[in-house]
């Protein structure tokens, strides 16, 4: 009978697995970086999603604001502060140029406000020293003129940015 030396075996066995471990090890280790990478790619794609989203109620409530103002002459002190809410969380999603579109939207219609207390206070029959109605029409009608122009502009002003685009 043959007798099987079962060192022999268990050696040339051993010589044959390390090889085999070190392939199983370096295809896990490639699934791990393949599988890393397409996490990160993921994780990109939802910071600029998450971003665009953020961006796209910027710009809707900019427009809102815009219409409100413009179509409705709703001066509540509530709408001018959410406005100015829009503005602060701007600042954490677009660049300068935008931010100083906002402002000067802003400033405009504190303007229109004012021309539009002016006229409230008129048309009642109230002489408000220092403006006559001529002044006061001309003021309201520039600043609804120019407010509402806005409409327009603001896509674009947005557009010209890149910053309603999710590569912006």
């Amino acid at each position: 009978m043959c007798e099987i030396d079962w060192h022999a075996v268990a050696e040339i066995s051993k010589s044959m697995l390390t090889p085999a471990i070190g392939i199983v090890a370096a295809i896990t280790g490639i699934a791990t970086v393949a599988i890393a990478r397409q996490q990160k790619i993921i994780n990109e794609q939802k910071l600029a999603f998450d971003k665009y989203d953020r961006r796209m109620k910027v710009y809707e409530d900019v427009v809102h604001f815009i219409r409100t103002i413009t179509k409705t002459e709703e001066f509540s002190d509530g709408i001018l502060l959410q406005y100015e809410n829009t503005i602060s969380q701007a600042h954490f999603l677009f660049n300068p140029k935008i931010i100083e579109y906002l402002e000067e939207v802003n400033s405009h219609s504190k303007i229109l406000k004012y021309w539009s207390s002016l006229f409230e206070t008129t048309s009642k029959g109230h002489i408000v020293e220092g403006h006559d109605d001529a002044e006061v029409c001309t003021g309201l009608n520039y600043e609804r003129k120019w407010l509402d122009a806005q409409l327009d502009i603001v896509k674009q002003k947005f557009k010209d940015e890149g910053d309603l685009y999710i590569g912006g």
